[in-house]
């Protein structure tokens, strides 16, 4: 029982109808319960989806409150050219930024939309991938010339190669020294 004989559960006549000022604070801001929603982890880089027939990807433009123009320019030369927040559909909110060079363009967190053609883009990476085959090449031919000069007298013998993948975040165990008694 409260001060006034009246139990907290239970409520004036007068507070019927009313809702609680967290309801009230909850609806002035648009906050909806979210239930039947699966919890995913929040990201500043979610994109809308592309474009038919492009492929789109975030250009860092600035890098600890500088700009970053070769990256930019880099880009651009490529092909990538900034996605018009005109485009987007009105129920995908993008964050835009008026940019000087660039016009209107979404932006987060000095990253910038940018799109190209998904023909383009094939392009692009059948090109970086002729080139990682001629440098892997390369790498080999050095490693069996190496190989082949160590048999000759040397005592040695061939060059072993292993190839694997190293995932590049892999979590290895610290190495810890032995207590000495």
């Amino acid at each position: 029982m409260g001060k006034r004989g009246v139990s907290r559960t239970e409520r004036p006549a007068s507070d019927e109808g009313r809702e609680s000022r967290e309801q009230e604070l909850r609806a002035s801001m648009g906050v909806r319960p979210m239930d039947d929603q699966p919890w995913v982890r929040g990201s500043s880089l979610d994109a809308p989806p592309p474009r038919p027939g492009m492929g789109q990807k975030w250009v860092r433009v600035e890098l600890n409150g500088t700009a970053d123009q070769i990256n930019l320019l880099s880009k651009v030369r490529e092909g990538w050219m900034p996605r018009d927040p005109a485009t987007v559909a009105s129920d995908f909110p993008v964050p835009t930024l008026a940019h000087g060079r660039l016009g209107n363009v979404i932006s987060v967190v000095g990253m910038v939309l940018m799109e190209m053609p998904l023909g383009r883009i094939a392009q692009r990476n059948a090109h970086y991938e002729a080139k990682k085959k001629l440098m892997t090449a390369a790498i080999e031919g050095d490693l069996n010339k190496a190989s082949a000069e160590r048999k000759v007298g040397s005592g040695f013998g061939e060059i072993q190669r292993e190839e694997r993948s190293i995932p590049v975040r892999e979590q290895r165990e610290p190495r810890v020294a032995e207590d000495q008694a």
